[in-house]
């Protein structure tokens, strides 16, 4: 038989008297009727010489401590751990810094931008007082919530300002740290978008954004350890956007796996997160790889007998979404119609089958993408219906640039199939929506704008000029951007319009 453990017994007779006294206090303050159980547990176990469960179950017979025993026993555990942390937390600045943060974040949720940056001001001076360099970049990456969040310009180009020196700071500290490294990019990546929208110079940050990466020689950690450590060095380097240097340390974890047919079902999980990893790098530094050799390799793994086991079928399901979603999206973006239309007949029975199985993150763009070919196929229609399905979708499991593209989609699709009627009630219903929905709202509104004037106007020679300016003022919003993040582009949209104004 197991013996009982004396852990309890260890952790009470470890405190001190003024911590076992502010243990009583407050649980005292908790109970109402003064008859709290786990504190007579605790003074049983107080004044006992030595460990002795049996005799506590004895003591406390047919009482609500001896008939649930381990339940009792636990719960005091877990209450004596919180007591001790609070007590702890008084004279422990890194506890109060921490908690501080914490506080400073839901001041921000409910948008108490005022008293977040007063929290903030004193935690970070709290901070560089106690060298408590590590917390830094939490306390600059709330900050930079906070700048994005207020959306006062003056407000946010002043943190800004304020964020470069920090943050330059703070790297010189931690650079041969890689986890702090991480962590302080991750600062300059919400920096630079932040910086961006606001039209501050980055050549501010390039003295950061080049910082050199300095770490220990990885080959001497164990395996577990290595692949950690070169799997931050990736997020590091992808963060640089130094992606052929990201693309090479993600080829060595891959590498590190072997063969597919011989990794552990334990180990997939994390297997197919580097993987998609790799795939990223490898397309954002045009490095040609087989995709779709990893890919089939992948379904052919699950196949395996011991992936009809329950504990491990969710693995398959994720497979099975993973893989043809990725295909899906590759063959999109690449103007390959007719292999993810092949694709999307080829899984239409399947899919069926696993949407009681696949995470709605998952399941939502599915329908993305199978709104895409249908739209592309010219089925408006079935495409007005996947936009429908993602728009009644969950807002915390549905993207919210999903979301506004099946907003533009689905104006699109509902003049292309000719539903003038509903068509006009929900572009009157959407517009008051834009601005909540698409950030500023301006990709928004001018399509909803081109779409009313489509609906409206008959002369041929007032379409061209407005689907010219329209098509024009939503190349300024994307400038840069190929497609408007993979999905279909609404601008290639305008220009076939445009192109059948001008052949009628």
């Amino acid at each position: 038989m197991k013996k009982p453990s004396d852990a309890l017994f260890m952790l009470v007779h470890g405190m001190s008297s003024k911590e076992k006294q502010h243990f009583k206090q407050h649980a005292n303050i908790n109970c109402d009727d003064g008859s709290n159980n786990y504190i007579k547990l605790f003074d049983a176990i107080n004044e006992a010489e030595h460990y002795d469960e049996l005799q506590l179950k004895q003591q406390f017979k047919n009482t609500p401590i001896g008939n649930n025993f381990k339940f009792y026993k636990n719960y005091l555990s877990q209450a004596l751990a919180t007591s001790l942390y609070r007590n702890q937390s008084y004279n422990d600045y890194k506890s109060v810094i921490f908690e501080g943060c914490r506080i400073a974040e839901i001041y921000l949720q409910k948008q108490l931008f005022d008293l977040c940056n007063k929290q903030l001001k004193k935690m970070y001076a709290m901070a560089v007082e106690h060298s408590f360099v590590y917390v830094l970049p939490y306390i600059i990456y709330i900050e930079t919530e906070l700048a994005i969040k207020s959306g006062e310009k003056k407000y946010l180009d002043k943190i800004l300002q304020r964020h470069f020196k920090q943050v330059e700071e703070v790297s010189n500290w931690v650079q041969t740290d890689l986890e702090l490294l991480h962590a302080a990019l991750k600062v300059v990546t919400i920096n630079k978008s932040a910086v961006a929208q606001n039209s501050i110079k980055l050549e501010q940050y390039k003295s950061v954004m080049d910082l050199p990466v300095l770490f220990a020689d990885i080959t001497a950690l164990p395996v577990k350890q290595q692949r950690n450590q070169l799997a931050i060095l990736g997020n590091c380097y992808s963060m640089l956007n130094n992606n052929i240097e990201a693309v090479k340390i993600r080829k060595k974890i891959i590498d590190m796996y072997g063969p597919v047919n011989a990794i552990h079902p334990d180990s997939y999980k994390a297997y197919l997160s580097d993987l998609n990893n790799y795939l990223i790098s490898a397309e954002r530094a045009n490095v040609k790889v087989n995709v779709m050799c990893h890919l089939d390799d992948l379904l052919a793994f699950t196949d395996k007998k011991i992936f009809e086991k329950k504990s491990f079928q969710y693995l398959k399901f994720r497979t099975f979404a993973y893989v043809f979603n990725y295909k899906l999206d590759y063959y999109l973006k690449h103007d390959n119609i007719k292999e993810a239309t092949n694709i999307y007949w080829q899984i239409a029975d399947e899919f069926e089958l696993c949407i009681a199985h696949i995470s709605d993150y998952e399941l939502f763009t599915f329908y993305k993408h199978f709104l895409i070919v249908e739209f592309v196929n010219n089925d408006y229609k079935a495409a007005a219906d996947f936009c429908h399905s993602i728009l009644q979708g969950s807002k915390n499991t549905v993207r919210m640039d999903v979301v506004q593209f099946a907003e533009l989609m689905l104006a699109v699709c509902l003049y292309e199939s000719d539903e003038r009627t509903y068509l006009k009630s929900y572009l009157n219903k959407t517009k008051r929506n834009a601005k909540q929905l698409n950030g500023r709202g301006e990709e928004a509104e001018v399509v909803f704008k081109l779409i009313h004037q489509l609906l409206t106007l008959t002369d041929k020679k007032q379409k061209a000029p407005k689907l010219n300016g329209a098509l024009k003022k939503l190349n300024a919003l994307n400038e840069g951007k190929t497609k408007v993040d993979y999905f279909y582009d609404i601008r290639i949209w305008i220009q076939q319009k445009l192109l059948q104004v001008k052949q009628r």
